[in-house]
């Protein structure tokens, strides 16, 4: 029997909180986790939810075709 899995840290540089929140790109029916480069799922504090997601809309819009439709930020529990 697997035990309850904690939501994780914070992923910016140096601040080490609990993750409060996780991203999915959606475009029509399709929905993706949001990752890193080494396949680690993006994950959010609530202090930096807005960086984060300004960081990862620049990021994508840099993408071919523009990237995902949205990007939305979904809550964590435990």
């Amino acid at each position: 029997m697997k035990g309850k899995s904690s939501p994780g840290r914070c992923m910016v540089a140096g601040c080490g909180a609990g993750a409060a929140w996780a991203f999915l790109a959606v475009t029509g029916d399709q929905v993706d986790k949001v990752t890193d480069e080494h396949g680690k799922r993006v994950k959010a504090c609530r202090g930096h939810l807005r960086f984060v997601v300004d960081r990862l809309a620049g990021a994508m819009q840099a993408l071919p075709g523009g990237g995902p439709a949205r990007l939305r930020p979904v809550p964590l529990t435990v």
